[in-house]
């Protein structure tokens, strides 16, 4: 296979060989008419970050007559991705070194910032050959991958559905269009305090990423805050009223945050009197405390009771009964619905009115 490529009228720039392929054949480089052809030496692992990363890096980067090394496995959560970035800085030599899966977009979009000698693409014709890779449109026009640099600061959304998030598209052609040196991306963080805490705490403190913020959504809101909280940061007044946020701010590593729902639920709807709100998370507290702002009446509705109880009393509203005849405005602060959810074509109001 590899003699009938170099062989052929317009033998290709790279060859990739695969490092069990070498260890097996070990004068394969030598019976190869390379000529102007350059090899890429891969190593791949499909199930996760093996414990001996560091050792097979080095390793690998040991391999004479290489002009590029790949390392490339799926990541188990955001945190391999700095594991990748780390093998970047330090490389001895070009090297492609990524991850796979849907944790692992962070470590594709941003290859040049740390200096990375390519990434992987595919054509929308064609569909990804990995699982997480993206289109070379998407690399393009989504992410403008050809202006990151080492100085791009790093921004993006953090919940635990975000793959279908269109925070990205946005916030990166207002960037452009504010000719702002930053790149937004979705920042998959699975349910619970400590993997949120872990993730968030790791990505500040890898100043080199230049992790300058974030949109927070479904599941996180509240226990962001509650973070921001621990870490002595600084939160406004609806972060208080909520006990809530979905907005972080990091600057010289210290965290504030906001909570910008309120304003745009009161801008939406200023006219609603009478208020069904569905879940009892922290989109749910932000809704409540603008309707009510907005002198509207509001009850709740959650498939937790207890929830739903906890939270009418501490923001002194209603849960719902079924005697909902006035209700002129539902708002729907469940994932039920959601692309991308568990149950994207479901009716929360079947479920939870």
């Amino acid at each position: 296979m590899y003699t009938a490529a170099l062989s052929c009228d317009n033998p290709p720039r790279y060859i990739d060989i695969e490092h069990e392929t070498l260890l097996q054949h070990p004068l394969l480089l030598e019976s190869l008419p390379l000529n102007e052809t350059g090899v890429i030496l891969s190593w791949h692992d499909t199930k996760g970050r093996p414990k001996d990363l560091i050792q097979r890096a080095a390793a690998i980067q040991d391999v004479a007559n290489i002009d590029v090394v790949k390392m490339v496995w799926r990541a188990c959560s955001l945190r391999d991705n700095l594991e990748a970035f780390e093998l970047l800085r330090s490389r001895q030599q070009p090297m492609i070194a990524f991850c796979m899966g849907e944790y692992g977009v962070m470590s594709r979009v941003l290859a040049p910032k740390f200096g990375g000698f390519a990434t992987f693409a595919c054509t929308e014709e064609h569909g990804p050959t990995a699982a997480g890779q993206l289109t070379a449109q998407e690399f393009e026009s989504t992410y403008r991958f050809r202006s990151i640099n080492s100085a791009t600061r790093v921004y993006g959304v953090i919940g635990n559905n975000v793959a279908h998030s269109q925070g990205p598209a946005f916030h990166n052609a207002a960037f452009e269009e504010a000719g702002t040196n930053a790149v937004y991306l979705p920042l998959q963080v699975p349910s619970g305090w400590e993997h949120l805490k872990a993730t968030t705490m790791e990505l500040i403190d890898h100043t080199s990423l230049d992790f300058s913020g974030a949109s927070v959504t479904i599941p996180h809101k509240q226990d962001m805050l509650k973070l921001v909280v621990e870490s002595q940061g600084n939160l406004d007044d609806l972060c208080t009223a909520t006990g809530a946020t979905n907005t972080l701010h990091i600057e010289e590593g210290a965290m504030s945050s906001t909570n910008t729902d309120v304003e745009a639920l009161v801008s939406l709807l200023n006219d609603a009197k009478h208020v069904l709100v569905l879940g009892a998370g922290g989109v749910a507290r932000a809704a409540v405390v603008a309707m009510k702002s907005s002198g509207a009446s509001v009850c709740i509705a959650a498939r937790n009771t207890d929830q739903a109880n906890e939270l009418a009393r501490e923001l002194s509203c209603e849960v719902a009964t079924e005697l909902l005849d006035t209700i002129d405005t539902v708002i729907n602060c469940t994932p039920v619905g959601m692309v991308g959810s568990d149950d994207p074509d479901g009716d929360p109001l079947l479920q939870l009115a």
